[in-house]
């Protein structure tokens, strides 16, 4: 039969080793911790970048409808400048042909 001092003294473990195996785990916490704060991080600005991204897509959008507004605008003055060309001939043919 063992006593307890034998089955103490092999379940303990050396000072050295006690200290090595406390100091690694501390630094793979602390790797764990820094690693989690980067992806929180990291999250963040890729929302950031997500909701950049999406206002410039609105903000294209509106700056188009805009470019074919003016563009529909300028056609429409065009055919009122025939319009009003064609009216002006004709006003100015009848007066010279009442004349």
């Amino acid at each position: 039969m063992t006593n307890a001092a034998s089955v103490a003294a092999g379940v303990i473990l050396p000072s050295w080793l006690a200290i090595v195996l406390f100091l690694l785990g501390a630094i793979v916490t602390v790797g764990v911790v820094i690693a989690w704060l980067r992806h929180h991080g990291l999250d963040r600005r890729v929302d950031a970048l997500e909701r950049n991204r999406r206002e410039d897509q609105e903000r294209s959008q509106r700056l188009e409808q805009m470019m074919q507004s003016v563009i529909s605008g300028q056609q429409m003055v065009t055919h009122d400048m025939h319009s009003l060309r064609d009216l002006l001939y004709t006003m100015v043919k009848g007066h010279m042909d009442n004349g």
